[in-house]
């Protein structure tokens, strides 16, 4: 899963809907492929979740964008800290990394751990 699409998923941007229901396809197939019970139960489960969020980015959906524009809103003033941290001044060394101090730091881990704490809590109702 490329980057792009790990973000898309995050704030809920991009054919998130279309990119599950082919991994819902994949999932299915591999519940037939499967060999043993454990490897079956494993893609039932995986089809279920999957089938999960689908219906939460359905529902999400019907309702005002303005979900999805705070989502951004949120994640994107994050996600270029970040980018420009872990790409530009660490990985091509084209940049100094600033002392961000603890209270930015912490509002990063706020919001980024905002979208993993939702992610699972949504698992976790099904």
């Amino acid at each position: 899963m490329g980057w792009l699409s790990i973000i898309g998923q995050l704030v809920g941007l991009g054919p998130a809907i279309a990119s599950i229901t082919s991994k819902i396809v994949d999932a299915r197939i591999a519940k037939e492929n499967a060999v043993t019970e454990q490897e079956r139960i494993h893609a039932d489960e995986r089809v279920k979740e999957l089938e999960a969020v689908r219906d939460v980015q359905i529902e999400e959906s019907k309702h005002s964008s303005l979900n999805i524009y705070a989502r951004v809103g949120f994640a994107a003033p994050i996600i270029i800290v970040l980018w420009k941290i872990l790409v530009w001044d660490q990985a091509l060394r084209l940049g100094s990394t600033p002392d961000l101090g603890d209270k930015m730091w912490n509002l990063i881990y706020i919001v980024a751990g905002f979208y993993f704490v939702q992610s699972i809590a949504q698992l976790l109702k099904k």
